[in-house]
C-alpha cells in the first residue's frame, strides 16, 4: 500500500534530530509539514565531535555555507586521524587519496622504504609540521562542537519546535496512529522520524546484536582545556591505544574533546575514570560523561511508519568517526526514500537494506582496526584470544597475498574504500606479496619512483601549505572570512 507523506514528525532534539530537520526541510517539498518534539530534558551525546568527508556536502545539501556555519560550531580542520601507539607503533589514516601514482602496487616491490612516508599522503606535513593544504579542501573532515551544531541549526531553519515530553504513543502494530505530549495535544503524522537515541521511544524494532563482533561498550568523555595550544591544536584527530583501550583526542577552536573507550566487563568504570584522569594529568575540567551501550544496529530501521536515525538506528563505536556518518546517510537515504512524497513496502525494504550495508561495512572496518595488534595491557590481552568473523578481512588479506596488481573499487554502500583497508591493513603488519609490475611499463624502479614522487610533492608540501594553529588564529579574527573558503 502507498502511503503520502504531508505531515513528518521527528522526535528528539539531539544531533540526529536536528540534522534530519535541517536537511528535509530544505530538500522535500514546501508543501510538507516537518514538527521536531524534544523533551526539556533532551541533551546531545556529545562523543562524536570528528566527522568524515560527507559533513561539507551534507551541510550544503541543507542551505549551510560553510564560511557560516564553521565559525559557528568552533570547528577546525581534520586531515586524517593519527593512531598513537597502536600496534606499538602509530598509524596513520588520511583523508587525502588523490596518488599521483600507484603507490601501493610501486611499494610492494620495495618494503624497505617507509610505509607512511612514501605512500600515505600528508603525512609528515600534517604529523611533523601541523599544515594544512588549501588545495586539497576536498579532503578534509572537521573537528566541531555537537552541542553548538544543534544551536546552530535551530537558529537557521523554521520549523514547528515543540519542547514537551511524549507521555503517550498510541501504536497499532508497527504503526504509530498519534503520538500525546505532556500537555494533552495529539499529534498525528504519516511519516514519524526516531531520533530519541537510546530509549528508542517509537521504533522498538528487533536489534541485530553486535556484542560477538566488537569489543568495546563503554565510553567515559570530558573536555580538556589547552595547555600548549599551538602543538595541541592539531589537524587531524588522535586515537591513542592505550593498556585499557583507547583515547580520542579532537582539538577544536578553545578546547580539546577527549573521551576514553573500553569494556567495562575488562575494566571496572570507577577504575577506568581514574586512569582517564591520570592520563591527562588532571586537565579534565567538565564533571565525566559515562554512555554504556550494547553495540547494535535495528534489523529494521524503517518499520511501519518509523524511521529509526541516529543512536536508536544503532550504534558502533566513535571510532572512525562513524557516528555522525552513519547519522548523515541515514537522514540522505532517507530523504532520496521519500522525495516524491510517498513510501511503501519495497521503499521500505530498501532502505532497510541499504542502510544495513552501511552499519555492515563500518562493522568490519572497526573490527578490523583490533586484528593483528601487538600490544600488552588488560584489554588488548583480553580482546586478542577473542576470534571473530570477518570476512571482509578475509577478502583483503587474500587480495594482499596475490601477485595480481591490487585494484582500487568504490563500494557505495561503504564510507570505506579499498584504499583505506589496505592503508590500514599493510600498517598493522599483513603480508603485502610482491606485484606483478609487467603490464606497468615502468620507466624505472619502483623504488625510484616512489622517492622521486616523494621528494617533488610530500616532502617539502608543508612549505606550501598553512599551519593549522595559524590558519584558525587568523580566520577567527579575520572580517574577510569568504575569502578562505
Amino acid at each position: 500500500m502507498i502511503k503520502k507523506i504531508k505531515k513528518i514528525l521527528i522526535v528528539g532534539g539531539g544531533t540526529a534530530g536536528w540534522l534530519t530537520a535541517a536537511y528535509l526541510k530544505h530538500n522535500l517539498s514546501k508543501k510538507i509539514d516537518i514538527v521536531l518534539v524534544d523533551s526539556p530534558t533532551d541533551a546531545t551525546v556529545g562523543v562524536g565531535e570528528a566527522t568524515i568527508l560527507n559533513f561539507n556536502i551534507f551541510f550544503k545539501n541543507c542551505g549551510f555555507k560553510i564560511e557560516e556555519w564553521f565559525y559557528e560550531l568552533d570547528a577546525t580542520i581534520k586531515n586524517g586521524i593519527l593512531f598513537k601507539n597502536w600496534n606499538n607503533e602509530d598509524i596513520w589514516h588520511p583523508f587525502d587519496f588523490d596518488y599521483k601514482i600507484d603507490k601501493f602496487n610501486l611499494w610492494s616491490n620495495c618494503q624497505n622504504l617507509d610505509f607512511k612516508k612514501y605512500v600515505t599522503n600528508q603525512y609528515e606535513s600534517s604529523i611533523d609540521h601541523n599544515t594544512i593544504d588549501l588545495n586539497y579542501k576536498n579532503a578534509w573532515g572537521f573537528h566541531v562542537d555537537c552541542k553548538k551544531l544543534v544551536s546552530f541549526i535551530k537558529s537557521k531553519i523554521n520549523i514547528t519546535h515543540i519542547n514537551s515530553k511524549i507521555v503517550k504513543i498510541d501504536k497499532n502494530g508497527n504503526n504509530i496512529n498519534s503520538v500525546t505530549l505532556e500537555n494533552n495535544e495529539d499529534i498525528k503524522a504519516d511519516l514519524y522520524i526516531d531520533c530519541s537515541g537510546f530509549k528508542k521511544l517509537l521504533n522498538k524494532s528487533d536489534v541485530i546484536n553486535l556484542e560477538n563482533r566488537l569489543h568495546c561498550d563503554t565510553a567515559i568523555a570530558g573536555h580538556v582545556l589547552y595547555k600548549n595550544k599551538e602543538k595541541e591544536l592539531t589537524p587531524f584527530v588522535i586515537s591513542e591505544a592505550v593498556d585499557y583501550g583507547w583515547i580520542w583526542k579532537i582539538p577544536i577552536k578553545d578546547r580539546i574533546g577527549t573521551g576514553i573507550v573500553f569494556n567495562k566487563s575488562i575494566t571496572d568504570i570507577e577504575e577506568t575514570k581514574s586512569y582517564f584522569n591520570k592520563h591527562w594529568d588532571n586537565r579534565i575540567y567538565t564533571d565525566l560523561k559515562v554512555l554504556d551501550w550494547t553495540p547494535y544496529y535495528c534489523k529494521n530501521m524503517f518499520n511501519g511508519n518509523v524511521v529509526s536515525v541516529g543512536l536508536s538506528a544503532g550504534f558502533i563505536e566513535p571510532l572512525e568517526s562513524t557516528g555522525i556518518a552513519l547519522i548523515m546517510e541515514g537522514i540522505i537515504q532517507l530523504y532520496f526514500s521519500i522525495k516524491n512524497e510517498y513510501y511503501d513496502e519495497n521503499i521500505k525494504a530498501m532502505y532497510n537494506c541499504t542502510m544495513g550495508s552501511f552499519f555492515e561495512n563500518s562493522i568490519d572496518f572497526i573490527n578490523m582496526h583490533y586484528s593483528n595488534v601487538n600490544r600488552k595491557g588488560v584489554f588488548w590481552k583480553t580482546i586478542k584470544d577473542k576470534k571473530i568473523i570477518n570476512n571482509t578481512l578475509d577478502y583483503y588479506i587474500d587480495l594482499m597475498k596475490e601477485e595480481e596488481p591490487l585494484i582500487f573499487k568504490l563500494n557505495p554502500f561503504s564510507f570505506f574504500t579499498s584504499n583505506n583497508w589496505y592503508i590500514w591493513l599493510i600498517q598493522l603488519n599483513y603480508k603485502l606479496n610482491k606485484k606483478n609490475l609487467q603490464n606497468y611499463n615502468l620507466k624505472d624502479s619502483p623504488e625510484k619512483l616512489l622517492i622521486s614522487n616523494y621528494n617533488s610533492f610530500e616532502k617539502n608540501r608543508y612549505l606550501r601549505n598553512l599551519n593549522h594553529y595559524k590558519f584558525i588564529n587568523e580566520i577567527y579574527k579575520n572580517k574577510n572570512k569568504e575569502a578562505f573558503f
